[in-house]
């Protein structure tokens, strides 16, 4: 995202079909050297770290229509509309890089902090935005 602070880890959604193709994916990147991290607590989504080589990623496979991809997608789009609320985010993740530079738990949740107002722009509804914070909040 232009305009954004960020770390030197890059977030790749890769949408696919149905659940079953999230399965094979999660084998055929096992076999590249991605390890697997789970679901993160959003069923039907699984993510997995790069093998370290540098530039480092996390990929989340993702079914279309799944709630995890519902996450980022909009929360990209409203960020992309809103250079003020970039600043805002980028802003944020420094001052947390610097309060928790070995605590990546506590940088995560406070980073989180500002998703449920963007989700709350974007139709989102309660049950969901409930969800996803939870989940953003771990």
């Amino acid at each position: 995202m232009p305009g954004l602070a960020a770390t030197s880890i890059t977030d790749i959604d890769v949408v696919v079909d149905t659940e079953p193709d999230v399965r094979e994916l999660i084998e055929r990147m096992a076999n590249l050297g991605n390890e697997r991290r789970g679901n993160f607590g959003l069923e039907g989504r699984e993510a997995s770290s790069g093998p370290g080589d540098l530039p480092r990623h996390h990929m989340y496979l993702c079914p279309s229509g799944n709630l995890a991809l519902h996450n980022h997608l909009p929360v990209r789009v409203y960020r992309g509309r809103h250079p003020e609320t970039v600043k805002q985010y980028g802003d944020l993740k420094k001052q947390l890089a610097i309060q928790f530079p070995n605590d990546i738990d506590r940088y995560m949740t406070g980073k989180s902090n500002l998703i449920p107002d963007i989700l709350k722009t974007q139709g989102f509804y309660q049950k969901q935005q409930g969800l996803i914070e939870t989940v953003n909040r771990k």
